[in-house]
Formats: C-alpha cells, sequence, structure tokens
C-alpha cells in the first residue's frame, strides 16, 4: 500500500519534521512559532484541549476531583446532546483517551494529507495545459484558513452548547470555551483538508488533461490522484473511528446515526472525486483498443499472405516484426487500469470502512 512502503515512509517522515516553503494549514500554523517539532506539537495540544486538559479546567472550577472527573467524562463525548451519564471507571477512562487520541490524530494527518498533495505535484503538473497554474489553482485552498475556520465555527456551534451545559462555575465555563476553541479548530481543519483534497481532485480531472501514453504507464500518469484519494481515505478510517469511538461506548444515539451517514459518505468519497479521471482512463482504452483493432486486420492480412509470395526474408521478416509490435501494443492496451489506484487497496479500504459501519449499525440496532 503506498502508506506503507518504507522508503516513502522515510521520505515522508524527513517531510514531517521540515518546515518547507508552501503555505501552511492552520495545526501548523499554530505549532509552527514554538518550534516544536510537530509530533510533539501536535502531542501538547491534545493533551492540553483534550482530557487532561479539560479535568484541569473542571477541577479548578469546583475544587472537587470526583466532579471534575464527572464532568471530564461527561466533555469527552462527540455529542450535540447534554450526556450525564457515568459508566464504570474503565469506561470513562476510555472516553478521555479517545477524545485525546482523535485531536492527535486529527493535527498530525492534516499535515500527512498535505504533504501527499505537496509529494504528487512534480508528476501531476506536467499533465496539466497550464502545468504550476492549474495545479495550485485546483489544490491551493488545502492550506485555506477560511475554510479551516467555517468548520471550526460550524462544529463549535454544534456541539459546544452541551459542553456548555456541563460548566458549573465561571471559571469551568470560560476554560471549557477556550480549549473547545482549540479543539473544534484542529476538527475543522482537518475536515477541511480532507475534503479540499478531495474537491482538488475533482477539478483536476475535469481538465483538458495530456494523459501519458499508455505503454509508458498503465494508468497514463494518473496515479498521484489516486494515492491521494486512497491516503485520504485510509486518514479518514483512521481518523474517523477514533474521533467518534466514543458513540460506541456512551450509546448516543443521535451521534451513532450521523456516524453511519458520514462512514456512508466515506465509502463513496473513494470513488467520486475520481469520476472524471474514471471517464478519461476509460475513453482511452477504448480508443486504443479501436485503433488496434482496426490495425490487427491490415496485419493479419499481410502475414496469411506472406507463405504464398516470393518476398525477399528482409520483408518478411521486418513484417514478423511489425507484428509482433502489434501483439505486444494490444497486450499493454489490454492492461490500461479504468482507476488510478490498485484495486487490492482499495479493497482492503473498503473493507475497514464496511466493518465500521457495521459496528455502529449493530451498535444503533441495539439501542433503538
Amino acid at each position: 500500500m503506498p502508506w506503507t512502503n518504507p522508503g516513502r515512509k522515510q521520505a515522508l517522515s524527513r517531510e514531517l519534521d521540515a518546515a518547507g516553503p508552501e503555505p501552511l494549514t492552520v495545526p501548523e500554523r499554530l505549532i509552527r512559532p514554538t518550534r516544536l517539532p510537530y509530533w510533539i506539537g501536535c502531542l501538547v495540544i491534545s493533551i492540553v484541549a483534550g482530557g487532561p486538559g479539560s479535568f484541569i479546567v473542571f477541577y479548578l472550577g469546583s475544587l472537587n476531583i470526583g466532579q471534575a472527573w464527572s464532568e471530564t467524562v461527561s466533555a469527552s463525548f462527540f455529542s450535540i446532546l447534554h450526556i450525564t451519564q457515568q459508566g464504570p471507571v474503565a469506561q470513562g477512562v476510555a472516553e478521555v483517551t479517545v477524545s485525546t487520541l482523535a485531536l492527535f490524530v486529527d493535527a498530525y494527518f492534516t499535515r500527512y494529507l498535505r504533504l501527499r498533495v505537496l509529494a504528487a505535484r512534480p508528476k501531476l503538473s506536467p499533465l496539466s495545459p497550464s502545468a504550476e497554474g492549474s495545479f495550485r489553482k485546483t489544490f491551493g485552498p488545502v492550506t485555506s484558513s477560511r475554510g479551516s475556520l467555517f468548520f471550526a465555527l460550524l462544529f463549535f456551534a454544534l456541539y459546544f452548547p452541551a459542553r456548555a451545559l456541563i460548566a458549573t462555575s465561571l471559571v469551568s465555563l470560560l476554560g471549557t470555551t477556550i480549549l473547545s476553541a482549540i479543539a473544534f479548530t484542529i476538527y475543522g481543519a482537518a475536515f477541511w483538508v480532507y475534503v479540499s483534497c478531495l474537491w482538488g481532485v475533482s477539478r483536476f480531472g475535469r481538465e483538458p488533461l495530456k494523459l501519458k501514453q499508455f505503454y509508458e504507464d498503465r494508468m497514463l500518469g494518473l496515479r498521484p490522484l489516486g494515492q491521494i484519494v486512497v491516503s485520504a481515505a485510509a486518514i479518514f478510517s483512521v481518523a474517523i473511528t477514533i474521533t467518534l469511538g466514543a458513540s460506541l461506548i456512551t450509546g448516543d444515539v443521535p451521534s451513532l446515526a450521523s456516524n453511519l451517514a458520514i462512514v456512508a459518505i466515506g465509502i463513496s468519497m473513494l470513488f467520486l472525486p475520481l469520476i472524471n479521471i474514471h471517464k478519461k482512463m476509460v475513453g482511452v482504452k477504448e480508443e486504443e483498443e479501436a485503433k488496434l483493432s482496426s490495425l490487427s486486420k491490415e496485419l493479419f492480412a499481410v502475414t496469411k499472405n506472406l507463405a504464398g509470395t516470393n518476398q525477399e526474408d528482409s520483408t518478411r521478416i521486418r513484417d514478423l516484426i511489425e507484428l509482433r509490435k502489434f501483439l505486444a501494443l494490444r497486450d499493454e492496451a489490454s492492461k490500461i487500469s479504468e482507476w488510478p489506484f490498485e484495486s487490492r487497496n482499495v479493497e482492503r479500504l473498503i473493507a475497514i470502512l464496511l466493518a465500521i459501519f457495521a459496528a455502529l449499525l449493530a451498535r444503533l440496532l441495539q439501542l433503538v
């Protein structure tokens, strides 16, 4: 799979530690002034805005460890409804851990996906008539602050009211507001980067691309687009599992129902951004096969007449060489891929997403 290749992993690891001259995503801009390695910055944010930070805020507001823990567990639910039920301590620890880990994963993978897009630029730019300009136009919004902040505000409006009801003092309310703003900024940026990457792939697919010849690359030079989509889907499956994992623990019906819809959309996003690319690849395959089919009639007619003529050996050998070339081209044309990714990678991802969908559906049916 593209994200598990050792060489690619080492190269990407070096990129993750480098600042780079390209525009940064919102989480990167928050962490860069600290001069910390990016993964450590993500860890600090997840601790501050996650469970540990919430516990300190609620303790300062009540000066009661038991009440602070209870409020921390309630605040860890990713729900639009106010949830106050408490389970065993182990369940509470799991819920707080999930919410904290979700922040780390979303912040880290935001940069990871941006670098995936950046790595594809040298291979994709030559396919576009306007080269670099077209690539920047289609994938430039990935680092847009406005897009990230829009979703941050949307998530804040949806989920903060339930968290605000948990606060029992002015201190805890103020602290919860600040920590929630940080957390939803990370969630909003992660969601925006994911959506804008897929939208960029879709827009790039509508360009009049200068595709590679099929005998040079059976994916016609479009493999990097497939890698972006597959990487985004892999990140989505990990992030959605962690971010929304608390729904399985708490049994929050509205969240479970919305999560089902989100996972279903995630599965469809493996293919929808690539529809235009798929049509182009199918069109090239059909065109090349039609050309070769027409040429085959002429070549096979020549070959059939070779035995009945007095042509010189050199001419006959030349004709046979041309026939072998044709057969090789026909074989290559039959191998032209109709999607810019390896089917086995996608099959694994679909299996993972379907397993998540099944788990959410089973839990929802259990509660209804």
